[in-house]
């Protein structure tokens, strides 16, 4: 029985370790890419587009994200009424000031996570609020202060934040860089 019993404790962990090793495609990837395949109307298409730009970015996929970010962008004026639409800014201006980051822009990153905030909000963002992944890439590149802006700018439209953005303004004030989770990892 012993054995049996540590048999299975070792399929476990070797599947626990196979998980880990997952490529950086696995995840939501491939969940984004057939919603956005099978989106019927520009309108799905609208919708499905927040994820696909994230997701593509966290793939590693980078010419895909800012393509995605940027159609997403040039659909921004005509659902400026819909519900989606203060996801879509903020989605598209993450992504975006994201890449930017990576190319060695840092102005226009900066740029980009003060248009993320500038958004009506949605149902999303004011209870479970904003992406923080593009704050915190900013604040460990000691660029608190426009981090700090952002976290103002959030309280605009983030009614459930249960103290977070006075938390980490305060961290980043005192010189340090907050984990800023949950909302670093979207």
């Amino acid at each position: 029985m012993k054995l049996v019993q540590l048999m299975l404790a070792g399929v476990m962990m070797a599947g626990c370790a196979m998980k880990k090793a997952a490529p950086a495609e696995g995840g939501r990837y491939p969940e984004a890419m057939k919603q956005l395949a099978e989106a019927g109307t520009e309108e799905k298409r609208f919708y499905a587009l927040n994820n696909a730009g994230t997701e593509a970015f966290k793939a590693g996929r980078l010419d895909e994200a800012r393509a995605y970010a940027e159609e997403q962008a040039a659909l921004l004026p005509k659902y400026k009424g819909d519900w989606n639409y203060g996801n879509a800014v903020h989605r598209t201006n993450t992504v975006l000031g994201r890449l930017a980051l990576r190319e060695g822009r840092m102005e226009a990153a900066e740029a980009y996570l003060l248009k993320s905030a500038e958004t009506p909000g949605s149902p999303q963002l004011q209870s479970f609020g904003p992406s923080m992944a593009l704050a915190r890439e900013l604040a460990e590149k000691g660029r608190r202060d426009v981090v700090i802006n952002y976290l103002g700018l959030c309280a605009k439209f983030w009614k459930m934040e249960g103290g977070r953005l006075e938390k980490w303004g305060g961290a980043l004030r005192e010189g340090k860089t907050p984990d800023f989770l949950p909302n670093a990892g979207y």
